[in-house]
């Protein structure tokens, strides 16, 4: 055999094993890898297409949740970024897989996985009621944070339920503090677990619109939901909340809505109004100074068929000055 042709093989030999060596120490294999990366490519699409996305931190928080999300750090996605870009071939095998998981998330979107009442095909079973009971207009200072908190706990309110959409509007007024917030969302099923979206709120004093969407699993009943509009490390902001919707959309021909659950809704408004009431009417009395007694005013009463003393001190006059006129 011509000795340059075993050694154009041998290399050729060298570069395959090479190209298909198993990942080092520390590297991300390609399976998790085309995973990181599939989130990564969204999470670009979401900030670039969000304006409220534009500050720096708030691009940064979001591409780490993507590795918190993966368990791994920044650091160790930029050193399997760093050597698939040195092997070429196993890169291009990531990106297969990543380029078949979009195409996945995108069919699901079209397939309407994520917001089923918009399926023109479901519309006329998939229905939703606002279920928010408390005001729909909320104040907090550094006194009042509780009232940023709520909860929803009644099983008339969960039971069927396959997507909660929340809306609400925040003011901000910033005082002396840098301090982020966020907001909170909770979801706790029977078996123990508890799903959350947490999400850092702009630290600017202009109104902005939220929109929180979430979808139940179906591997476990809902016991509860619960958060905060906006949670903060230092206490020197006035917030105010407004415009709050809870949508609960269902199937309404498997869980059909019935007299109970209005009742209950009703109820439940009823009752919160009436504690918002009492617990405003009670600030507005510990705001407000004690007035004084009204003090007792010394005055004799005229009697009846008199006049004023000075009306007849003018009438005198008069008649003291006509007799006068009277006897020239």
């Amino acid at each position: 055999m011509n000795k340059s042709l075993i050694y154009s093989v041998l290399l050729l030999l060298m570069a395959m094993l090479n190209t298909a060596c198993d990942v080092p120490y520390g590297v991300l294999n390609q399976d998790d890898m085309a995973a990181v990366l599939t989130d990564i490519h969204l999470t670009e699409a979401l900030v670039g297409q969000q304006y409220s996305y534009n500050d720096y931190g708030t691009k940064r928080a979001c591409f780490e949740s993507v590795f918190q999300k993966h368990g791994i750090t920044r650091d160790e996605f930029n050193k399997s970024l760093d050597w698939y870009a040195h092997h070429p071939k196993a890169f291009a095998d990531v990106y297969v897989v990543t380029v078949a998981q979009l195409g996945q998330k995108r069919a699901d979107v079209e397939a309407y996985l994520y917001h089923p009442e918009a399926n023109p095909e479901r519309r006329h079973v998939i229905d939703s009621i606002d279920v928010w009971t408390r005001p729909q207009r909320l104040f907090a200072d550094s006194t009042c944070y509780e009232t940023l908190r709520f909860e929803l706990a009644d099983s008339l309110l969960l039971v069927g339920t396959e997507r909660y959409l929340w809306q609400f509007r925040r003011r901000m007024e910033r005082r002396d503090t840098v301090e982020p917030s966020w907001l909170r969302w909770y979801a706790v099923y029977a078996d123990g677990t508890c799903d959350s979206i947490v999400y850092r709120l702009a630290d600017s004093v202009a109104t902005y619109a939220y929109n929180v969407r979430y979808k139940v699993r179906n591997d476990a009943a809902l016991q509860r939901v619960y958060g905060t509009f906006c949670s903060v490390a230092d206490s020197t902001w006035r917030i105010t909340i407004d415009s709050v919707k809870l949508w609960r959309y269902y199937n309404r021909e498997t869980y059909p809505p019935d007299s109970a659950m209005l009742l209950k809704l009703d109820s439940l408004r009823g009752a919160s109004a009436t504690a918002e009431n009492a617990a405003m009417h009670d600030t507005v009395a510990a705001a407000m100074p004690e007035t004084p007694a009204p003090q007792k005013l010394d005055r004799q009463p005229a009697q009846q068929g008199t006049l004023p003393p000075e009306i007849m001190r003018k009438r005198l006059m008069q008649m003291k000055l006509h007799e006068t006129n009277s006897g020239k």
